[in-house]
């Protein structure tokens, strides 16, 4: 591909300037697109020639590829001169580089044969700085050197003069690059106040706040630290008041409640108030605990798992030992959301109380002597008389337990063996547990599948609206279809779609359709697909991660175990035992069975499939 002269419908982009000059020049896109050379402005005004070195900038250190470009510029309908315009266009990014062929890094447009890749110095860049400052700052503020994290993520921050890119005008594929930095701006945000925090300017962090929230009303993190600064500041009482905004907002608008880190800020702020205002109670001989999380407001469907898990846990009669539902799934899929329904369901058979703990098997699981003496204060017995030694914890715990009827809910367990000493001693209790791991000696065995397409609709509907979904109802069916029935994918596309008013199904469905874009989409606030997967990923040895990438690359999403065996070159059993553990974890599905076919079918689900292929490929220097 060559560059040519200027067609007759090619604007003149740059300004003439007859004193060339082999100084580099500089470019800026954090905030309007900005090219100075010498101190001389010299940023093009011709708007499509504007996109086009947007998105190199952007991409800078990758292959764009021609079709990509006259996507941008000219979307699914473009002129019969659309290549010779783009040329056109190339040709003028030239002069604004001053390719100076002495210098070894020097900046180059290069052109191939599908397309043009930009290298650029470093220093030309202000977003190249970006990347260079941003992660020693957070190392900073990980390592508690609270003034070099000031330091460093101000001066991060101050490279923004506005919204990236403010005054281009943005096709399909820069709007994603553009909404993807934003994001980063508030993360970085995020990382300063946080920062400030820490060092204890609660003025300046509660008026920034108080100026950012108006315009991110449903910004969760945002909201924990103005608690947490008021709350420091002595303000409680205007810290409780943000709380049941946020709550309000949240329920209103997506049908949501307030993420669980939130709700023990406020319930840690309310139990500090209550005491400092209040005598305590007299205690109760029996206190009955009612711990069970929030039922969800947007819940959908699962009847058939609901029904289920009901009849493993219902009061038992006569037996010595406790009833078990292990409800387990794939990452995403809502096991906890579904157990938490079960548990609301049934709660009226255990008048003794329902306990309930988060055994954090996916993250750093909590010790089980730990979640003993929770359940053992909450069961009324005072903390001088419960031992430190775990085995005697336990035996203290079926005591208490016996003849009770209580219903033990175990969220995100690590393993069988540390549900264990968690069990209480007697036949007239139930315990519901959530793993992504396999099930317990004894235990109910309840797999979560994915939502059915209708369910997610209704979820969708119920988050966005009627109105938004009856607006286009084809992009809403086709957002349901491309999140694969879970419902954590689901509640991070309403969410996003929620912020913009419900006005972008469309985009948000092209995003969700390509695998580049797939897994940033379902990001958004709390939410995020990728975490869930990432827990998961910790989990598995070095051959299930090494045959889930090989998997992910088959041209299929359903295979044989002889297909397994013929494409990774080893014997039938190996394969099998393979796809078995894969299976087991979660992230590959068995298909059932509809014929006589002899042979096992596996299906590995499409987000499964962009996640492993995200984590396999180099890292891509931009924003996610």
């Amino acid at each position: 591909m060559t560059d040519q002269n200027s067609p007759a419908d090619a604007p003149n982009a740059t300004p003439h300037n007859p004193h060339p000059s082999h100084t580099p020049a500089e470019f800026a896109v954090l905030g309007p697109l900005r090219v100075v050379r010498d101190g001389v402005d010299i940023t093009p005004t011709a708007p499509k020639l504007r996109q086009v070195l947007g998105l190199l900038l952007l991409r800078r250190g990758q292959l764009v590829r021609t079709s990509d470009l006259i996507e941008e510029l000219w979307g699914e309908a473009p002129s019969g001169s659309a290549v010779s315009t783009l040329q056109t266009y190339i040709h003028q990014i030239r002069k604004l580089l001053v390719e100076d062929p002495l210098a070894d890094d020097r900046p180059v447009l290069h052109t191939t044969q599908s397309g043009y890749l930009l290298t650029l110095r470093p220093s030309q860049l202000d977003l190249g700085e970006l990347k260079t400052v941003v992660p020693l700052g957070g190392m900073a503020l990980s390592r508690g050197d609270l003034h070099e994290a000031e330091r460093l993520l101000g001066r991060a921050l101050a490279l923004w003069r506005g919204p990236t890119l403010a005054d281009v005008a943005t096709g399909r594929l820069l709007t994603i690059h553009v909404e993807a930095l934003e994001e980063t701006r508030l993360r970085l945000l995020e990382l300063v106040l946080e920062t400030a925090l820490r060092r204890g300017s609660y003025p300046l962090v509660i008026s920034r706040l108080r100026a950012l929230l108006p315009a991110h009303p449903l910004h969760e993190g945002f909201h924990a630290m103005l608690i947490r600064a008021l709350h420091r500041n002595g303000r409680r009482s205007e810290a409780l008041d943000v709380y049941e905004g946020l709550r309000d907002t949240l329920a209103d608008r997506m049908g949501l409640d307030p993420s669980e880190e939130l709700r023990r800020l406020h319930e840690e702020i309310s139990r500090r108030t209550t005491t400092a205002r209040c005598a305590p109670p007299p205690e109760a001989p029996h206190p009955v605990p009612a711990e069970l999380p929030p039922d969800l407001g947007d819940f959908e469907g699962r009847e058939a798992v609901l029904d289920r898990i009901g009849q493993h846990v219902a009061v038992p009669c006569g037996e010595s030992a406790p009833r078990i539902a292990w409800v387990t799934g794939m990452p995403g899929v809502g096991k906890s959301a579904v157990a938490v329904r079960a548990a609301h369901r049934v709660k009226d058979q255990f008048p003794d109380g329902q306990l309930y703990a988060d055994l954090a098997g996916t993250r750093e699981p909590a010790q089980p002597a730990r979640v003993l003496l929770s359940f053992l204060t909450a069961l009324g017995l005072p903390r001088a008389q419960i031992p430190d030694d775990v085995e005697e914890r336990g035996k203290l715990w079926r005591t208490a337990t016996a003849g009770r009827r209580l219903l033990v809910m175990l969220d995100d367990a690590a393993s069988a063996e540390q549900v264990e000493p968690l069990l209480p001693g007697s036949g007239s209790c139930a315990v519901l547990v959530t793993s992504r791991s396999h099930g317990l000696a004894g235990a109910a065995l309840v797999s979560v599948e994915p939502m059915e397409p209708a369910d997610g609709l209704d979820l969708l509907t119920h988050v966005l609206g009627t109105g938004t979904i009856t607006r286009d109802r084809a992009s809403a069916k086709r957002l349901v279809e491309l999140c694969g029935g879970l419902p954590l994918a689901l509640r991070a596309v309403a969410a996003r779609a929620s912020a913009t008013g419900g006005r972008s199904l469309r985009s948000l469905a092209d995003r969700l359709a390509a695998p580049e874009t797939l897994l940033s989409t379902l990001r958004f606030g709390g939410l995020d697909v990728s975490r869930s997967y990432d827990l998961e990923r910790g989990r598995l040895a070095d051959s299930e991660w090494s045959a889930l990438r090989l998997l992910s690359q088959l041209p299929e999403h359903t295979f044989t175990a002889r297909q397994v065996a013929e494409a990774f070159g080893c014997n039938d059993s190996t394969a099998e035992q393979l796809l078995i553990r894969l299976a087991g974890n979660h992230l590959i599905r068995v298909e059932p069975r509809h014929d006589r076919r002899p042979h096992l079918r596996y299906t590995i689900h499409r987000i499964t499939r962009a996640y492993v292929a995200q984590r396999v490929r180099p890292p891509v220097p931009q924003a996610a």
